[in-house]
């Protein structure tokens, strides 16, 4: 169960990172 919320909590921070990373692109080819 604990490996399971850590995979989760992993995966939602890596969404996140990806987020801003294309949102910096986005600015940046503006």
């Amino acid at each position: 169960m604990v490996s399971i919320i850590l995979f989760k909590l992993l995966l939602k921070l890596i969404i996140s990172v990806i987020n801003e990373v294309n949102e910096v692109n986005e600015v940046s080819v503006n």
